[in-house]
């Protein structure tokens, strides 16, 4: 009896010891998750990157090309779609509304498709992503060297944030374009360096990334109409650049046949990297899209499957 008594007390105790402790760590999950907001985690990525404008295009960007940027200067559908910005953003000012980021991200996919169209001697395509593809961390827009919304094709993505000149909305396109680099690293295994692109409606911000360490920021260039805009001829270096010179590693589609037929057209959509422990671990498994006997498949490859095909 005195056993049992000693027991139930000691049980009451542990009870009451570890309702503290999930109330301790609660709390200290609480602390965690508010300090680690896009916000903040935007602001420790820019206090630790080193900033600065001209070192940044004269080392890591292509030449202007000014005729292209000429070109778009005058493109009636690229000239209309900056006036509407700066309507749309003059109104919410008046209106003490703030300006929406679908507004400001319409704006930049008219700037990269209207540049695609004036020149695109790489063959990329643009894609605006903010209604669907890559899952939960898609880009607002991005180049890849594929028409399907593959992280594997990525190139370099753009994340828009309706005014940089905002501290707030600068640190969170900060946090935004980290994410989206270490998407793009994720799914290219042989990749080691990549861009990304922050835009708003005043300003644009270009990042550089060493794995997934942020080794470089143009800071804020400021973005006009007009031929002397430091933010639309970073634009227009940017996307004269070869997605090689972006760091982007071309993807090797693996050949998937049996004995009756091949899949032809195929197209990457992933490439996981093996388990394997080595310097150079190689993907170990590939899905790809493409035709097989006259239908739309996907088909996957691996080290344990030749081929696993369905329609």
């Amino acid at each position: 009896m005195h056993l049992s008594a000693g027991a139930t007390s000691q049980a009451v105790v542990t009870q009451g010891q570890l309702q503290q402790a999930i109330q301790s760590v609660k709390a200290e999950w609480d602390v965690q998750r508010s300090y680690k907001t896009a916000t903040v985690i935007g602001k420790t990525i820019l206090d630790s990157t080193p900033q600065s404008a001209v070192p940044f295009i004269r080392r890591w960007l292509g030449h202007l090309d000014t005729q292209l940027l000429h070109n778009l200067l005058h493109d009636p559908e690229a000239k209309q779609a900056w006036t509407q910005l700066q309507e749309t953003k003059l109104a919410a000012e008046l209106s003490s509304k703030a300006l929406a980021e679908q507004d400001v991200q319409e704006f930049y996919e008219k700037i990269l498709e209207r540049l695609h169209n004036l020149s695109n001697p790489h063959g990329v395509y643009v894609l605006c992503t903010s209604q669907s593809g890559f899952g939960r961390k898609k880009p607002d827009a991005c180049v890849s060297t594929s028409p399907l919304k593959a992280a594997v094709a990525l190139v370099y993505a753009i994340e828009v944030k309706s005014l940089l000149l905002k501290t707030t909305k600068r640190h969170e396109a900060a946090s935004q374009c980290h994410e989206r680099a270490c998407l793009i690293l994720a799914n290219q295994q042989q990749r080691s360096l990549c861009y990304g692109v922050a835009g708003g409606a005043d300003a644009v911000e270009l990042w550089r990334y060493s794995g997934t360490q942020a080794d470089g920021c143009s800071n804020l260039l400021l973005l006009s109409w007009d031929a002397e805009s430091p933010g639309l001829q970073a634009l227009v270096r940017l996307w004269s650049m070869s997605p090689q010179d972006l760091g982007y590693v071309p993807a090797t589609v693996p050949i998937v046949e049996d004995s009756s037929a091949r899949l032809l057209n195929p197209s990457l959509l992933t490439a996981t990297s093996s388990v394997d422990v080595g310097l150079n671990p190689q993907p170990g498994t590939y899905v790809v899209q493409g035709e097989w006997k006259g239908s739309m498949v996907v088909a996957k490859t691996s080290r344990q499957v030749d081929a696993e095909v369905g329609v």
